[in-house]
């Protein structure tokens, strides 16, 4: 196995930037003051001033771009998954990353104030054709950043998204969110919008209400009342943007008796779900994302055991979806005619379905119903969606054509800053 790489830690503050080279601020002969030197930019240059690649420090994007950087072509039906092998970030690829390289780490770790560490990928060129998915380990817990000094294409799936709940503890959110509410203390999902967990907390009551879905871009619904009680929980905050963080998680259920079968009826409830990732897709001079390929960081869906033959699960309260987590694609040129999705997951309850997810024109989730029949739990919030953010000098296509939801979606030009020596 060939590795390539090296990990050091490196600040983020806010949307962070790369300066030019030489030359002034001016690349016009009649524009007074120039000093008649080209204007070189590290990044790319806009009008008369140098830009700058967002959520990246001007340390770290320099040294990533003067690296001899490997160039990432995997073959058609290649695999690569982001996983944490110790206190290594890397990039493993089956059969191989293009080349001899199976196995690429993160250049960079990038510090976060109130939000989780990025973890910075350096290329020289990116190529995900169609037939190669993407995705993470549920134990990659960084937001993840693509820098590439050359062109970007995808044409494959990047799925980013968070992990519905399968025991005890909530399910994962995606690299750089959140994780959902468990069936022990944390109820609430975690992150600065997650959805608090239905209510009660344990014990054995008859009936528990739903679980707030998560927040992001647009709030989670909150959960349905139990019938004739608890009432149900909030769901989390819509909050605006200045990291690259994914989705918060939803809450767990409120407890509820589970019918046996045998009559040996006993209290239990459910854990909520993680909330999408968070990845920036950034290139010195264009990235492409084709009509087959989609780059997902939804929400997942909330998590419930179905009735059997066995078991009956009405009566405990439904679980909040994850909120959609945080896309970033940044570049001179971007073309797009794929698909990118941050939706929040659905809440879900054991008798129907929960509130629905943020997709489509709705940014925010909608809340859960209450129980419908007597001692009956609430369902669980939908997840908030989350944020698709392009940065493009000219060619990124409509919101409302490539997003989902698109009201989390929005055009901006790369970062224009008077460039310094």
């Amino acid at each position: 196995m060939r590795k390539l790489g090296c990990l050091s830690i490196i600040v983020i503050s806010g949307l962070a930037a790369c300066g030019k080279v030489s030359g002034d601020n001016k690349n016009d002969a009649d524009v007074p003051g120039d000093d008649g030197q080209p204007l070189t930019c590290e990044f790319a240059k806009v009008g008369n001033s140098c830009s700058f690649p967002p959520y990246i420090p001007v340390a770290a994007a320099r040294t990533c771009l003067a690296a001899t950087a490997p160039v990432l072509d995997p073959p058609v039906g290649a695999t690569l998954t982001f996983r944490k092998n110790g206190p290594t970030y890397q990039l493993d690829c089956s059969p191989s990353c293009g080349g001899m390289a199976t196995t690429l780490e993160a250049q960079e770790s990038l510090f976060q104030v109130n939000a989780p560490l990025v973890g910075l990928f350096c290329f020289s060129k990116v190529n995900i054709p169609g037939g190669v998915s993407v995705r993470a380990d549920p134990g990659f817990d960084r937001a993840i950043a693509l820098l590439s000094s050359g062109d970007v294409a995808i044409g494959g799936s990047i799925d980013f998204s968070g992990a519905e709940a399968q025991d005890v503890q909530g399910g994962a959110g995606g690299p750089g969110g959140y994780p959902g509410g468990g069936r022990v203390a944390p109820y609430n999902g975690g992150g600065p919008c997650g959805g608090v967990g239905g209510s009660p907390q344990g014990g054995s009551a008859t009936t528990g209400s739903g679980g707030g879905g998560g927040g992001n871009a647009g709030a989670g619904g909150n959960g349905g009342a139990g019938n004739p009680s608890p009432a149900g929980a909030s769901g989390g905050c819509s909050r605006p943007y200045s990291k690259l963080e994914g989705g918060s998680g939803g809450g767990g259920g409120g407890t509820g008796v589970v019918i046996a079968a045998g009559g040996q009826n006993f209290g239990s409830q459910f854990a909520g779900s993680g909330g999408g990732g968070a990845v920036a897709i950034v290139s010195r001079t264009s990235v492409t994302i084709g009509a087959t390929a989609t780059i997902v960081a939804n929400g997942a869906q909330g998590h419930i055991i179905a009735n059997n033959t066995g078991f009956t699960y009405n009566q405990l309260g439904g679980t909040g979806g994850g909120a959609g987590g945080m896309i970033v694609v940044a570049a001179p040129t971007v073309d797009i005619t794929g698909q990118l999705r941050a939706q929040g997951g659905s809440g879900r309850v054991a008798w129907g379905n929960g509130g629905a997810g943020a997709q489509g024109n709705s940014l925010n989730g909608a809340s859960g119903g209450n129980g419908t029949t007597n001692t009956y739990g609430g369902a669980g919030g939908g997840g908030g969606g989350g944020y698709v953010r392009i940065f493009s000098s000219t060619g990124a296509s409509e919101c409302s054509v490539i997003s989902s939801p698109a009201a989390g979606c929005a055009k901006s030009p790369l970062l224009d800053m008077p460039a310094t020596p």
